[in-house]
């Protein structure tokens, strides 16, 4: 029968390829997570494997496509009984588990700066590290390279910063202050 299983065309940014694991004999792909935000109530989603690579990038894009596989996309066997159905042609977001990235700091998007920098403050002078950044995903940055422990990065911006320049924390009582009062 035609509805045993469906494939979902995913279109992904080339650089995002060497974190996914894509199908292997004897092996699954990784795991994919399907929503349909708009048709679908909030806590229903349909879970998929990746199968397959594309051999082509897309032409309006430049992505890399994969394909994942839906099994029982119209809810008919018992396993799959409550879930939202699959329909052909229709949009979805959806979330591919990736590979672990080992030894690997995760720094919100807003404090990487210019040519992969971040700014640090060591010894109270602002130090201007370039980072070696292993992933980004729409929120986050992962960075394998540049960090280290105990490492305080400025999240204050600077309007012209220099590297070397003297800086100083804001004192404990005055930030929960500010924010008691609602200010940033």
């Amino acid at each position: 029968m035609g509805t045993d299983a469906y494939w979902v065309a995913i279109d992904v940014p080339m650089a995002t390829l060497r974190w996914i694991a894509l199908l292997k004999e004897g092996e699954t792909g990784a795991p994919v997570t399907i929503r349909n935000v708009r048709a679908w109530p909030k806590d229903q989603s349909r879970e998929a494997h990746l199968v397959s690579l594309v051999g082509a990038l897309d032409n309006d894009t430049r992505m890399a496509r994969v394909l994942a596989e839906v099994k029982d996309p119209m809810s008919r066997d018992e396993a799959s009984k409550g879930k939202p159905p699959l329909m052909i042609g229709e949009f979805v977001e959806v979330a591919i588990e990736g590979r672990e990235l080992e030894q690997a700091i995760r720094l919100s998007r807003a404090f990487l700066r210019d040519k992969d920098t971040v700014w640090v403050m060591h010894e109270d002078k602002l130090r201007i590290r370039p980072v070696e950044v292993a992933f980004r995903d729409a929120e986050f940055v992962y960075i394998t390279d540049g960090l280290e422990d105990g490492d305080k990065v400025v999240i204050t911006g600077i309007s012209t910063p220099v590297d070397g320049e003297t800086l100083r924390l804001k004192p404990p009582e005055a930030a929960m202050k500010k924010s008691a009062e609602g200010n940033p």
